[in-house]
């Protein structure tokens, strides 16, 4: 499998830029003071659920990983390919904001064009989109944008080929979406089957407990002078009925004897419990970290698709010539992703 945690911190960038952007269109200029506390919050948010526990990054699972995992590479390939999409976004937008600050009349067009035939030519790269490819023709728009006077114009006349993209990685999101379930569903299997002895086994003491209790409360009648408890007792139970004897009369001693017997074998499935203790407690915990990468992964699925929804919304706002907040914005957490992605690179360098 392949790891998954090369681009989480672009995730954090464009998630962050387009719901403050999106949150930006109910003012023409927001406060810093009105966006901080929505970054801060999104940050948090993104921060919890990224550095949760991934399928690549899983301690008590690895053992499966290293079989024949089919749904697994297929959710890390999806996975793979969202990311990169995103990623390719998330630059896309960096670009743009540069762009726009540079210039606003014609000459703008050729490198906004440069950029979106960049970010089409990325997305033509990944397999989870290929299916999906058909009406993605940045090509086709290209003698539109040069033909504007301004560089918001221009991203005007392209929105059609930007829902496309929106169209696109929506799409490959849905795949990630349902290879997860998948891949989960693949562990869980190879989990089971790994632990199935063990489970039956437990099964099976869980069985002559109960009989045993049952054996037991007979006892107590037969301790009262039922002299049918105990014919029951015998008839019920070969072994002390073979230690006893068949055919033997209720009498204390007898009585006693086969007691003993019945908390011997309780003693017995007690002890043999206790040794698949250990055995008991790696299969929940490796079911419990498969619900943990089930739970964060699926939290990661989610905020993707929230960049994903807003992103026209931050596209909208700079058409809108609402650029300054947009741009400022942008600027400054493609500056954090940047130091974070640095740290990171540091971090898995020293491994």
């Amino acid at each position: 499998m392949k790891n998954q945690n090369s681009v989480g911190i672009l995730l954090v960038t464009f998630l962050v830029s387009a719901i403050v952007s999106g949150c930006a269109t109910k003012k023409s200029e927001p406060s810093a003071e009105f966006l901080a506390p929505i970054s801060d919050q999104t940050m948090e948010i993104v921060n919890e659920a990224y550095f949760g526990l991934q399928l690549a990054d899983s301690v008590l699972l690895n053992h499966y990983l290293d079989a024949d995992t089919p749904r697994v590479d297929a959710w890390s390939s999806n996975w793979d390919d969202l990311t990169s999409a995103v990623r390719a976004i998330a630059y896309f937008s960096a670009d743009l904001v540069d762009i726009v600050e540079a210039a606003e009349g014609p000459e703008a067009n050729d490198p906004f064009i440069a950029i979106l035939n960049e970010l089409g030519k990325e997305l033509r790269a990944l397999p989870a989109a290929k299916p999906h490819l058909n009406n993605l023709d940045v090509v086709a728009v290209s003698q539109s944008i040069r033909e504007q006077d301004t560089i918001i114009d221009a991203i005007r006349v392209a929105g059609p080929a930007m829902d496309e993209i929106v169209e696109i990685v929506s799409e490959i999101l849905a795949a990630a979406d349902e290879s997860l379930a998948g891949a989960v569903i693949e562990v869980y299997e190879m989990l089971d089957v790994s632990h199935a002895p063990m489970q039956t086994f437990r099964e099976n003491l869980t069985v002559r407990q109960n009989d045993t209790l049952r054996q037991l409360d007979l006892m107590d009648k037969v301790w009262s002078g039922d002299r049918d408890a105990w014919a029951e007792l015998l008839a019920s139970d070969w072994v002390v009925a073979s230690e006893v004897g068949e055919d033997s009369n209720l009498t204390p001693a007898t009585a006693k004897q086969a007691e003993k017997i019945l908390i011997r074998r309780l003693e017995t499935v007690a002890t043999i419990r206790q040794y698949l203790e250990s055995a008991r407690i790696a299969y929940q915990g490796e079911l419990q970290e498969l619900y943990v990468i089930e739970e964060d992964s699926e939290a990661m699925l989610r905020l993707a698709l929230l960049i994903i929804e807003n992103w026209d919304n931050a596209q909208a706002q700079l058409v809108a010539g609402e650029k300054g907040a947009f741009s400022k914005l942008t600027s400054s957490l493609m500056g954090v992703a940047y130091k974070a992605a640095g740290s990171a690179a540091i971090s898995s360098a020293r491994k």
